[in-house]
């Protein structure tokens, strides 16, 4: 999570959402604007981010451990959830909006992270590969 954090904090100053993500225009066919490749593209890279949720429903594994289960339980269901949501946003808001943007997403599919640390730290293709898997 400190990386993600330092990714989301650091890359707001190189964030340009309307140079690097511009939305569409409403007289243009609405899959070839809003999805990079098309809708297929789109429904391929859909699994990456549901895995920021995997792992929430194992909290009620810990309900045995806790003194007060039927508070502790849903408030780290709550908690964890919001936090995720709230990560998920910013990772995807400034992940599109820092350069190159979305059209070559589909290029750097497996660790879109990759041009963000590129920019914040100065670093080559592969150092920001390791940071960004």
């Amino acid at each position: 999570m400190g990386l993600l954090l330092i990714y989301i904090f650091g890359c707001i100053k190189f964030a340009d959402f309307d140079k690097y993500a511009p939305m569409p225009a409403a007289d243009k066919d609405i899959e070839s604007v809003w999805f990079v490749g098309g809708a297929k593209l789109f429904f391929r890279a859909l699994p990456f981010p549901c895995f920021f949720f995997v792992g929430n429903e194992s909290l009620n594994l810990a309900a045995h451990d806790t003194k007060n289960p039927k508070v502790d339980i849903p408030w780290g269901y709550f908690t964890s959830f919001t936090t995720v949501a709230v990560l998920t946003f910013a990772l995807i808001f400034v992940g599109c909006s820092v350069a190159p943007g979305t059209i070559f997403l589909p290029v750097y599919a497996v660790a879109p992270l990759t041009p963000g640390y590129m920019l914040l730290f100065d670093l080559d293709l592969h150092k920001a590969l390791c940071l960004s898997l």
